[in-house]
């Protein structure tokens, strides 16, 4: 066995995507009209195996992604993703480095091509293809790129190394340190052109496009960061009214959301690429309907496609918004679906400690052609062990082959469980690991302790054949689940596991993959908090990554039933406090939102009287300002943001045109107790409480008296005088209050 270890030399430009187990990429412009990859091959060995009795040379690499062509061998390749310009073809030049050569023992193993997830991969054997045996190398080209594609705003192309080459008839394999790929702009027409220039990007993409272009951070051509995109809902005229409140939530939340209402059984191809070239910041697409009322383009084999809906821009198969379906045979199927998302985003459970629980469930199948060959219940393991945990979850139902069973999966989810992955084997109305059916879903008691379920199994998602699985979670009454990921086709095997990495990545924040060797995948370091963009982003990595047909089938029909502007939840729901709850006709709102840590950014804050809506997003500060034309009366403010409560509550739009006095601050001053800014037991201790007169009218003769019915509370001052307060003008009143703590009063009461 030869081993050869390479020291590499971290010298990244900018920190964009790169594949971060065994191999490095650096970037460099040198010139506007050219880019430079640099690939630095990592650690590798050549080991000698058994395989049915016959021996095979393989290589043992970090990275995770094999070419597949059966019969052929099996060779590690790398990858990185490029923007380009918007009008702009580029020729690929190919500089080599230094390279090794050695004569094997024995032939490379062979690609058993590709495996789905509805067969046995025991019974698949190991065979060498005799037009693989061909006195050249294979691959042919040491680097490729794919045709420019175009990911909602921006226009790229990925691009593919081989540094493994293979000649099967010399049985000599060439390895190469380091290969640099050299973008030329070229004059040629060009293909898939960039037509529409962006002038802002929605939030949710610009952490997509880090996670996706190497140059991305060197290439925003001063973008503005917008706020978060547009709803299209479409239904036919038997659900537009079941489908209503989902619109009206929506749209108090700070959504803009428009809506379609079609023909039966039509296919909506047309009518969602007409939307966004009305509304370039469409991003959610809304289906209301089954397979016989909403249609899409399918496979040759007649399997839906809805993600394909969202391809929008430009000629190229890649997404660029997202597209979830409430599916449905009746109005009543929407309004299960529909109070569901509502009570989940607007009702959350105080306290609900069944937030932070995740259950797997896992074959203990794939230990040889797994993803990082992983068996499915240790790829699932691995999810909560080193992503999950971490971030938010506490604890882990795992239910693993053998020994799973339906009970084991109906007791964790009607005890609770915010987010339940599957890998296995799987029919159009089962998972194989455990049992569980539509039947058993039809049991579940769980009621509003609702789960988003991502499943890597076959056929779960086949809606146009009959009630699947999918369906079944998300249509179940008192219980269920709130989404469910389910493909429309036998799936590939390795692929999805990837995708449901991916996904568990960006949910938590991000993921560094060098820190866990073994595992492999593209860095990330931001995270997403909608389902749409959470599935978005993870298979478009997953097709960045590696980009064979297996992984565009997988991304093409990997369906989500539910709603993929929903906010998914992964702990117990944080407090929310507002700075200012003051809202004056014809003045700007401004105030800042605070969570349990601090200052939150990112809430979404929206301000309604039923026909106008008035919204914005919270900045790194926490701070909002919102313009709006509400006049003097009663209005609707809603607030909401990723893992905090809803704040959903009338206020009072006050007048502008005279005064209007607030609270604008409160100190705790205990100077005559321990000093420490906060109200103890057994201390007396004054309150120092500022005023201010946010109106356009000076306020003359102002009181103010406090008053409280708490049992380990005395007020022994409950009035002070401000006076007067000039428009604009803020008092401090301080010494304002007194009161006593009971010597009796709990630690840590509020």
């Amino acid at each position: 066995m030869k081993k050869i270890v390479l020291s590499i030399a971290f010298g990244f430009l900018f920190t964009g995507l790169f594949a971060s187990a065994g191999f490095d990429v650096t970037f460099n412009q040198p010139a506007a009209d050219q880019f430079e990859l640099n690939f630095e091959l990592g650690d590798y060995e050549l080991s000698q195996i058994t395989i049915d009795g016959n021996s095979y040379s393989k290589i043992l690499f970090e990275g995770s992604v094999f070419t597949n062509k059966k019969g052929f061998a099996e060779l590690p390749f790398l990858n990185a993703s490029v923007k380009l310009s918007a009008n702009k073809n580029v020729s690929l030049e190919i500089i080599e480095g230094e390279y090794e050569e050695y004569s094997l023992d024995f032939p490379l193993v062979p690609s058993r091509g590709t495996i789905y997830r509805n067969q046995d991969p025991s019974t698949i054997p190991y065979e060498i293809s005799e037009s693989s045996l061909r006195d050249n190398w294979y691959p042919q080209n040491l680097a490729t790129q794919t045709s420019p594609y175009i990911l909602k705003d921006l226009r790229g192309t990925n691009v593919y190394v081989y540094p493994f080459s293979y000649n099967a008839v010399q049985n000599i394999l060439r390895v190469y340190h380091s290969i640099t790929v050299k973008l030329v702009d070229d004059d040629t027409p060009a293909i898939n052109p960039l037509d529409i220039k962006p002038t802002s990007v929605l939030k949710e993409m610009n952490s997509i496009y880090s996670s996706i272009f190497i140059n991305y951070p060197n290439a925003k051509d001063d973008l503005t960061i917008g706020n978060y995109g547009d709803i299209l809902v479409i239904c036919t005229d038997r659900d537009e009214d079941a489908i209503q409140p989902f619109i009206d939530w929506k749209m108090e939340k700070g959504y803009n959301v428009s809506m379609e209402t079609v023909a039966t059984n039509t296919n909506v191809k047309t009518l969602v690429q007409d939307a966004y070239n009305a509304n370039n910041n469409l991003l959610y697409v809304q289906l209301v309907g089954d397979w016989a009322d909403i249609k899409c383009e399918t496979l040759p084999s007649g399997s839906p496609m809805d993600p394909q809906l969202g391809c929008v821009v430009g000629t190229d198969e890649v997404p660029d918004i997202t597209v979830g379906r409430i599916s449905a045979n009746s109005p009543s199927d929407v309004t299960v679906q529909v109070d569901k998302i509502i009570n989940y985003e607007k009702n959350p459970e105080i306290g609900g400690a069944w937030y932070a629980v995740a259950t797997g469930l896992g074959s203990s199948e794939g230990a040889t052609n797994g993803d990082d060959s992983e068996m499915d219940k240790e790829h699932i393991q691995i999810i909560y062990d080193d992503k999950l945990d971490p971030y938010s979850y506490d604890s882990h139902n795992p239910i693993y082959d053998p020994g799973a069973n339906s009970s084991m999966v109906s007791t964790a989810v009607n005890n609770g469980t915010s987010m339940i992955n599957y890998c296995g084997h799987g029919s159009p109305t089962s998972w194989s690991t455990s049992g569980f059916s539509n039947s058993n879903v039809s049991s579940l008691s769980n009621g509003d302790k609702l789960p988003w379920v991502v499943s890597v199994a076959c056929n779960n998602g086949d809606f146009h054949t009959g009630t699947c699985f999918g369906e079944a979670w998300v249509k179940k009454t008192n219980g269920g689940a709130v989404m469910f990921l389910g493909a429309t086709i036998s799936q590939p095997w390795t692929p999805p596991m990837r995708g449901q990495d991916y996904f568990a990545d960006i949910i938590t924040g991000g993921y560094n993959y060098d820190d866990h060797p073994g595992q492999n995948g593209i860095n990330t370091t931001e995270g997403r908090t909608t389902l749409g963009a959470i599935v978005f982003n993870g298979l478009v990595l997953m097709t960045a990554e590696s980009g064979t047909s297996d992984d565009w089938e997988t991304a093409k029909t990997w369906t989500m039933f539910g709603d993929p502007s929903m906010q998914p939840r992964t702990a117990t729901p944080g407090s929310i406090t507002l700075s200012s709850e003051t809202v004056m006709a014809g003045i700007p709102y401004t105030t800042t939102i605070s969570g349990p840590d601090g200052p939150f950014e990112g809430a979404m804050v929206c301000l309604s009287n039923g026909t106008d809506f008035f919204n914005g997003i919270t900045d790194a500060s926490g701070s909002i300002t919102i313009d709006h034309t509400l006049t003097p009366g009663t209005a609707k403010m809603v607030v909401t943001g990723f893992n905090l409560e809803t704040i959903y509550q009338d206020i009072t739009v006050a007048s502008s045109n005279q005064a209007w006095i607030v609270i604008d601050g409160c100190v705790v001053d205990d100077a005559n107790g321990n000093n420490n800014g906060q109200a103890d037991y057994g201390e007396t201790v004054l309150l120092d409480v500022s005023a201010s007169n946010v109106g356009s009218v000076d306020a003359t003769g102002i009181n103010a008296e406090i008053s409280t019915s708490d049992a380990y509370v005395t007020i022994t001052n409950s009035t002070f005088s401000f006076g007067d307060i000039a428009a604009n003008q803020t008092i401090n009143g301080e010494g304002a209050f007194a009161v006593e703590i009971e010597e009796d009063a709990p630690d840590g009461y509020t």
